[in-house]
């Protein structure tokens, strides 16, 4: 490559055919070289990898950077030194003992070294970007190629091999090119600032003298030299708000624009952003790392007007932990037991900051956020008193992200404060709220306080569709019509005789003049007041002194940011619905498959459809009756119209021991299967098989497991314990990702795409049944919802399912159970 340095107003130039010095295994590497060193010593280093055809910078800098990093990386790989890792955890990137030895070995003289070509003119006239073509794009290319910037290493666009088409090799020749010689952006785009610079190099390499080569000429040979003509960025500096970095420094004189870039734990520079003031926020640092932030000046040319100076910034979790955040948020994280993370803790300081700039968080007596990310902080007063901390009774069960969902009697959420424990809460100044996510039509209270003195409640949709309350009074007030009970629930006394219902921020009917009673002693509950049950979830509960109109939409906007960051959503209540369906066509398996009756088909158990043929793959029992002494069980590739054994794979072939296959799931991300095997009262397999009949992988699952299913909108495999009736989905490494129960036992499984549901059969000796559990609502109670129960007529040994094209498939082992007719079959019904 041509040894030449364009920048600010020093340029060495050389012109033509040019050699640098080969250095010989004679020099001999003595010193540990690492990130920031510079001297004689890195020089040489960097001639050495050029010469080896691993260092790309267009001149011997003497300054060991990100570029050297890179290039010594790429050594060290090539030797098979080290191959990843960072400079201070492995040395990868690092000249160290190694590496030094390695270096002193090579025999520079004889690497595939050449030296650069001579420059050739060629005039540009017009933007060059993806997806164009011309003769000007192969000149580019040659172009590119000459400076080192290599388009290609061999075929289309390598040297001699240049061609009239800008694709995503030109491209990222070109953004190296711009980023050696600071074109800014470096993205690859051939305009007006890449020609200018192209034309400097053409100009310098033949001679000519010409305004654009005369403003580059003189002085310096290497970077470190134009750097020393330089200023630094004086200024510079550091500070941690929050989970950001913020960096700022003092102006440039002439600069118009500024890079920062960043090192992660002495690992190479990348860019950040290219920013017109002094400042900028890196909003991505991680606790425990160490960065070191680069600053350059540049000016409109994209020439350096300023040194590149950095500053070390180790990201402790002083620097980015609770010292940023309000003294309450720090003192509400410390209490809890499992600690939130830096995102999470931002989240939480926003509300807690937002709920004091609107003179809110003073007011408030109890303040529970149950949508937390663990059921010990859901539980937290964040007033601060554990007095008053959530205490569960009954069976309620808590989903992190979304709250507690309170089943109904006997279960509720006590919250252990009591109107009587009030401090701002009075009997004629208080506000009572919670924060629901279903919408429950119900004529009981959500939540409350009550004795027969005086009750506080709130009915957040009653049978007549009004929102009905209590608050601190005998007798119930009706406020607006309502057309959903879920959101903020919030109700306001501001005397004697007033009091206001808001629903999201906003009044709900008129003004409510029932007069006040007295304070209850009774704790406040979710779920349960004055000895009435009801279920709901919930998210958020609070009392204190009475809000104002706009205090009560400012804490709808706090509640509602928070919400909505870790997701929380409406629930919108669908009723489930069932329909009973006919056959419309039906198929006695084929003979063929292990131990199975003539004429009478295995017994099957488990199906998958092949989507990359219409074929199908069905669980073969491996007993045909149940009195068969021994198993062979396996799974059988069948036609596409259930007709022809196309092949079948034994479990004895896989070189396991044959029990019940029970599911057959196919993945379509590689085209695989997994199939569990069940031995009763020994324990569980699931089998990775390809369609070729080889064994990829085992994992034990416990003996109840009895189906198996692809779940490919997640990338996971979903099984079923019939023992417990629950369903786990698993990675394909048997990491368990989560667990929900069914409301109802399932047999096999089966998965629908498009719906994101998990059809489960059921039924022995009578009509068979598949139950459609919608996933998306089990983070309501843990247990997703039955969104349909459909009745299959004739499907009296229901087992495998499969829905596909609005149409069920289903297999049938009535001859194994003893059904009518005592057949396996393939059942199919239009759904």
């Amino acid at each position: 490559m041509n040894r030449k340095l364009f920048g600010g107003a020093f340029c060495l130039v050389f012109i033509g055919v040019f050699l640098i010095p080969s250095v010989t295994r004679a020099y001999v590497f003595t010193q540990d070289l690492d990130f920031g060193d510079s001297g004689a010593e890195v020089s040489t280093l960097q001639q050495t990898l050029d010469t080896l055809g691993f260092f790309s910078y267009p001149t011997i800098t003497g300054y060991f950077g990100s570029v050297t990093q890179t290039a010594v990386q790429a050594f060290q790989t090539a030797k098979n030194i080290v191959t990843a890792g960072t400079p201070a955890t492995t040395g990868f990137g690092r000249v160290g003992p190694s590496t030094r030895a390695a270096l002193n070995t090579v025999d520079t003289n004889n690497a595939p070294w050449a030296p650069p070509e001579e420059v050739t003119s060629t005039v540009f006239t017009r933007d060059l970007t993806f997806g164009m073509s011309g003769e000007d794009v192969r000149n580019l290319q040659q172009f590119l190629n000459a400076q080192g910037f290599l388009v290609a290493e061999n075929g289309a666009g390598s040297k001699g091999n240049e061609t009239t088409l800008f694709y995503g090799a030109t491209q990222n020749a070109l953004a190296r090119f711009q980023a050696a010689h600071g074109v800014l952006p470096s993205v690859g785009f051939f305009g007006p600032l890449t020609r200018t610079k192209v034309l400097e190099i053409q100009n310098a390499a033949s001679g000519d003298t010409t305004e654009a080569s005369r403003e580059t000429n003189n002085d310096s040979s290497t970077e470190k030299e134009l750097d020393e003509a330089l200023d630094i960025i004086f200024g510079l500096r550091a500070s941690s708000y929050g989970s950001r970095i913020l960096l700022s420094w003092g102006n440039v004189s002439g600069a118009t624009s500024y890079t920062v870039r960043r090192s992660e734990d002495g690992g190479s520079f990348v860019l950040l952003e290219s920013v017109t003031s002094p400042a900028y926020t890196d909003t991505t640092p991680i606790e425990g790392r160490r960065y070191t932030y680069a600053v350059t000046a540049l000016n409109e040319k994209g020439d350096k007007v300023s040194k590149r100076t950095e500053i070390v910034v180790p990201v402790t979790r002083a620097s980015v932990g609770s010292p940023s955040y309000d003294a309450d948020a720090t003192a509400l994280f410390a209490r809890m037991s499992t600690a939130p993370n830096s995102t999470r803790k931002s989240t939480i300081n926003t509300l807690v900051t937002s709920l004091k700039t609107e003179g809110i968080w003073d007011k408030l007596d109890t303040l529970y956020i149950i949508a937390a990310h663990d059921a010990q902080a859901a539980r937290l007063n964040w007033m601060g008193n554990d007095s008053y901390n959530l205490t569960t009774s009954g069976s309620p069960v808590f989903v992190a992200d979304r709250g507690y969902y309170i089943p109904g009697t006997p279960s509720y959420l006590n919250w252990n404060w009591a109107p009587t424990n009030g401090v701002n809460y009075t009997q004629n100044d208080a506000t009572f709220g919670i924060w629901t996510r279903r919408d429950i039509i119900t004529t009981s209270s959500a939540a409350g306080s009550g004795n027969s003195g005086s009750q506080s409640l709130i009915v957040a949709r009653s049978t007549s569709d009004v929102l009905r309350y209590r608050i601190n009074q005998n007798t119930t007030s009706n406020a607006g019509t309502v057309s959903d009970g879920f959101g903020l629930i919030s109700i306001s006394r501001t005397a004697a005789n007033t009091t206001q219902a808001y629903k999201n921020g906003a009044a709900s009917g008129s003004a409510g003049a029932i007069s006040s009673t007295a304070l209850s002693s009774d704790p406040m509950n979710f779920g349960r007041v004055a000895g009435s049950y009801t279920q709901n979830q919930f998210q958020a509960g609070f009392t204190g002194a009475s809000l104002s109109s706009t205090e009560q939409t400012a804490l709808y906007n706090a509640l509602n940011t928070y919400m909505t960051t870790v997701g929380v959503a409406p629930i919108v209540t669908v009723a489930a619905s069932s329909a009973t369906y006919a056959t419309s066509s039906v198929a006695v398996f084929p003979d063929g498959a292990s131990n199975a009756t003539s004429g009478k088909g295995w017994t099957s158990t488990g199906l998958a459809y092949d989507s990359t043929d219409g074929t199908w793959w069905v669980g073969n029992h491996g007993k045909q009756l149940p009195a068969s002494p021994t198993y062979a069980s396996s799974v059988v590739h069948l036609s596409a119209d259930f007709t022809t054994i196309i092949s079948e794979i034994t479990i004895s072939s896989l070189g396991e021991t044959p029990a019940s296959v029970q599911g057959v799931a196919y993945d379509t991300s590689d085209n695989t299967l997994w199939v569990v095997n069940k031995d009763p009262g020994v324990g569980s397999e699931v089998y990775h098989i390809s369609k070729a009949g080889s064994l990829l992988g085992t994992f034990s699952v416990p003996e109840g497991t009895n189906a198996i299913a692809y779940d490919s909108t997640r990338d996971q495999l979903i099984i079923s314990n019939d023992s417990t009736n629950t369903i786990t989905w698993r990675s394909k490494g048997d990491l368990s990702a989560a667990s929900l129960s069914l409301s109802a036992p399932a047999d096999q499984l089966g998965y629908d795409e498009d719906t994101d549901m998990i059809l489960a059969t059921v039924g022995s000796g009578s009509d068979g049944l598949v139950r459609f559990y919608d996933v998306a609502t089990a983070d309501y109670s843990g247990e997703p919802r039955i969104a349909e129960t459909a009745t299959l007529t004739g499907a009296d040994a229901i087992e495998g399912v499969v829905l596909l094209n609005d149409v069920l498939y289903v297999t049938n082992d009535a001859y194994y159970h003893s059904g009518s007719p005592t057949l396996n079959r393939m059942l199919v019904y239009p759904h």
